[in-house]
């Protein structure tokens, strides 16, 4: 079993199909088959959903699952008054600006 294949367990039990889906850009129903392996992931969805396991692993210690799913929603002056979520939309790549400042801001 590869990191992926156990994240996505951990990660939808976290967020939930409909919020994981957005945060990774993607349609719930391809969460579904991704998360039961009925569908090669492709390596920026890969990377996308290794990004945010390491954010909720971060985030653990200090919050528990709703905390977790909250901190994504709630504007952070750090991120220049925006919602972490907000740098989570569309084609992102985990080394991108946003998700790099979003994954800084977990770690602090």
């Amino acid at each position: 079993m590869n990191t992926t294949s156990s994240e996505w367990p951990h990660l939808v039990e976290i967020f939930g199909v409909d919020q994981l889906a957005r945060l990774l850009a993607i349609s719930p129903s391809s969460v579904r088959r991704y998360k039961e392996h009925a569908r090669t992931i492709p390596d920026d969805i890969a990377g996308r959903l290794h990004l945010l396991a390491l954010v909720v692993g971060d985030l653990a210690g200090a919050y528990n699952d709703i905390g977790i799913r909250r901190w994504f929603e709630r504007v952070r002056t750090l991120l220049g008054n925006r919602a972490p979520q907000e740098f989570l939309r569309g084609d992102w790549s985990p080394n991108d600006p946003g998700p790099t400042k979003v994954r800084e801001l977990a770690r602090s």
